[in-house]
């Protein structure tokens, strides 16, 4: 099957469905399911303040609604889940859209519920041999978002959140 490397920790935000379109230099022709790999590269300590404020909000409005974990913890030489890319463009509307970059649009994002793990990676799309018919167990991950009601903002969160507060 049609596999594509990321860092981490965009391979988990990518088959969480938290990134919406990867930035990539190349065109690609395939469309359709791909398997979501994180590369060996571990997340750096303050990742997340070297990224764009409006990206770096995306991420921890995330991890403080429980959507998404720590980022020090996210496995890495593993098939984290899979996706569809489905399509190509240089216009992008997502928060995450990279200028000068081609943005290729994902969706259908589900995470593994236990990650392959000691998968080496690629430059560009691999194949992996797993049965598009046959894999494994994977979730699409629920966000919990803010939502409006009657004028009052209610922002979902989970108990260590508040225990942290």
């Amino acid at each position: 099957m049609k596999t594509l490397s990321f860092q981490q920790p965009w391979a988990s935000l990518v088959a969480m469905g938290i990134k919406d379109v990867e930035n990539r230099t190349w065109n690609t022709g395939h469309r359709g399911k791909s398997l979501i790999h994180a590369s060996s590269k571990k997340v750096t300590k303050g990742f997340v303040d070297e990224l764009p404020l409006e990206w770096s909000a995306e991420i921890m409005l995330h991890i403080d609604l429980g959507t998404l974990p720590e980022l020090n913890t996210p496995p890495t030489s593993a098939i984290v889940g899979r996706a569809e890319i489905e399509d190509v463009v240089d216009d992008s509307q997502s928060i995450l859209a990279s200028p000068g970059c081609l943005h290729w649009r994902i969706k259908n994002a589900y995470l593994s519920d236990e990650p392959i793990t000691g998968v080496k990676g690629k430059l560009h799309f691999f194949d992996y041999l797993l049965d598009e018919d046959n894999l494994p167990k994977a979730h699409k991950v629920e966000f919990r978002l803010p939502t409006l009601n009657k004028g009052v903002l209610t922002f979902p969160c989970t108990d260590s959140f508040i225990d942290e507060r």
